[in-house]
């Protein structure tokens, strides 16, 4: 059992939720491939000494969306960049409607090693299944977590951001991820 069985709520405290997306198109050597946080999010997890009966369930607020890194482009990215880039992501995820992303697992399988949570996940007001997978971050005896997975964004209704007439495109596929050390998040 590499966690202690309990009832876990994780905070940016002592996780990050972070968002990765791509670009592609005839100008994408403009863009940046961003790394972005939201800075407001919860999650409660339940550890079981039997791992399908684990659960997770995670809230998180869109509208805290920052941009942390922007790799690649023409040229680096300026504050007003990202600026302007913070306000088309909020814009696209239409967070004046939907402020919220939320996850909750339906069933876990898998090994301690590598683990699929099952769940329905709720974005831009739409929800759809959702598999995420859990690995151990580091060696055998660490304490950290990860939560990764990916979201098709026109699968949820939005529309990748676009410029240049369509040559500079955000790709559909965002990866996102939460490092989690279970050692430093309130338990029970």
């Amino acid at each position: 059992m590499p966690i202690p069985p309990g009832d876990y709520e994780l905070l940016p405290e002592h996780a990050t939720l972070t968002v990765f997306t791509g670009r592609e198109g005839m100008a994408a050597s403009v863009g940046h491939d961003l790394t972005l946080e939201v800075g407001h999010w919860t999650a409660a997890v339940h550890i079981d000494e039997d791992l399908a009966a684990c659960t997770l369930a995670v809230t998180a607020d869109l509208s805290t969306l920052e941009v942390v890194e922007g790799i690649g482009g023409a040229m680096p990215l300026t504050s007003d960049n990202i600026a302007d880039i913070e306000k088309n992501a909020r814009k696209a995820l239409a967070v004046d409607r939907y402020p919220a992303l939320t996850f909750t697992s339906t069933s876990v399988t898998g090994t301690w090693d590598a683990a699929t949570i099952h769940g329905e996940l709720t974005l831009h007001g739409q929800t759809a299944p959702q598999d995420l997978a859990l690995n151990r971050v580091g060696r055998v005896g660490d304490d950290q977590w990860r939560v990764s997975g990916e979201v098709v964004q026109s699968r949820f209704g939005i529309k990748p951001f676009t410029a240049f007439l369509g040559a500079l495109k955000v790709k559909d596929e965002v990866r996102f991820e939460v490092v989690a050390a279970f050692g430093e998040a309130s338990g029970s």
